[in-house]
C-alpha cells in the first residue's frame, strides 16, 4: 500500500519527527503547487497541507483543514454545531451585536501570539473596528473575554485522546497567571503531558465534540478551563510535536497505514464514562 503524509511549510519541523518514528512504510512529502502527484496513492494522510493530491482515502480531508484555519469561522461552525466557545462574532458585525467586555480581537488567520488585541470597551472596538475598515481589512473577529484558570491541548485522534498536554508557567514565573490573559503564546509557557488517570474529562470530550464538528479527524485542541465550563479555544491541523507527541502521532499514523484508513471513527464515549474509554491504543504489531 502506497502511504503519503503531506505538510504545510509550518509543519515542516514536525513531521520529520514523526515520520522517523513511524514503522510502516511510507512518503513524506510537501506538495507545492503544480508539483507532479505520486499515483496510485491508497492513504493520504494531511498535516495541515490543502494542496491538491489525488488518493483513494484522505485523512484530514483540505476542507476541514480550511475551515479549522478560519479561527472565527471556525468558531462560528462550532457554535451552530452546539459545541462550546466564548461568544465569537466578525468585526464587521460590531455595534450590531451586544457584547460583555473586555474582548479579544484577532484576525481570522492567525500563528502563535501574532495579532492580540484585548479591549475594555464599545468605543475602543469601534475605534478598532474603523482604524481596519480605513485600510480594508475587516477579515477580524471579536471574543468575549473567558477568565480561565487552566488550559489544554487534546491531541484528538478518529474519536479518541492520543495524549493531553496543559499550558504551565515554569518554575519561579507563577505571577504570569495573575495576569489577565496568561496563556496565549507566551513562548516560554510550555505543554506538560498530563497523567491517564487525570485527564479532565469534561475537556477531553468537548475537545472530540470540535474535532468531529469540524469534519477533522484528529487535531490539536486548545480547550481553556475555568469557573464555568470549558470553551473551545480553536483546533490546530499542524500541532507543535516533542519526543513523547511524535511517538504518539506515529503510532496512529501507523495504525492508519496498517487499517488503510478505513476503519470508522470511534463513537463518542458517554460524558460519564471513565478516562479509559477515551483513550486511542495502538501498538505496532498489536491493537
Amino acid at each position: 500500500m502506497t502511504s503519503v503524509i503531506t505538510y504545510a511549510r509550518n509543519g515542516y519541523k514536525s513531521v520529520p519527527t514523526i515520520s522517523k518514528a513511524m514503522q510502516q512504510e511510507h512518503v513524506v512529502h510537501r506538495l507545492r503547487k503544480n508539483e507532479e502527484c505520486i499515483p496510485d496513492v491508497d492513504l493520504l494522510i494531511r498535516w495541515g497541507s490543502r494542496v491538491r493530491y489525488p488518493a483513494a482515502k484522505t485523512i484530514n480531508k483540505a476542507r476541514a483543514i480550511g475551515t479549522s484555519s478560519n479561527k472565527g469561522g471556525a468558531r462560528a461552525v462550532l457554535t451552530q454545531t452546539g459545541v462550546s466557545v466564548p461568544k465569537t462574532i466578525p468585526l464587521y458585525m460590531v455595534g450590531d451585536v451586544p457584547l460583555t467586555f473586555p474582548v479579544v480581537v484577532r484576525p481570522n488567520r492567525h500563528q502563535g501570539g501574532e495579532e492580540f488585541h484585548m479591549l475594555g470597551s464599545l468605543e475602543e472596538l469601534l475605534q478598532f473596528k474603523l482604524g481596519t475598515a480605513l485600510v480594508g481589512d475587516l477579515d477580524w473577529y471579536v471574543s468575549e473575554f473567558y477568565d480561565k484558570t487552566a488550559e489544554y491541548r487534546v491531541h484528538t485522534a478518529h474519536g479518541r485522546a492520543l495524549f493531553v498536554n496543559q499550558k504551565l508557567a515554569p518554575a519561579g514565573e507563577e505571577h504570569l497567571y495573575e495576569e489577565p490573559v496568561w496563556n496565549h503564546c507566551v513562548n516560554h509557557f510550555y505543554f506538560k503531558v498530563v497523567r491517564q488517570s487525570s485527564w479532565p474529562l469534561d475537556v477531553v470530550h468537548l475537545a472530540i465534540q470540535a474535532t468531529a464538528a469540524l469534519g477533522l479527524d484528529y487535531a490539536g485542541v486548545d480547550i481553556l478551563a475555568g469557573a464555568g465550563d470549558p470553551v473551545v479555544c480553536e483546533l490546530n491541523t499542524t500541532p507543535s510535536t516533542e519526543n513523547y507527541a511524535s511517538q504518539k502521532y506515529a503510532s496512529y499514523f501507523d495504525w492508519l497505514v496498517k487499517t488503510g484508513g478505513k476503519e470508522p471513527h470511534f463513537d463518542m464515549p458517554d460524558a460519564q464514562a471513565g478516562y479509559a474509554a477515551y483513550v486511542f491504543e495502538y501498538t505496532v504489531g498489536g491493537a
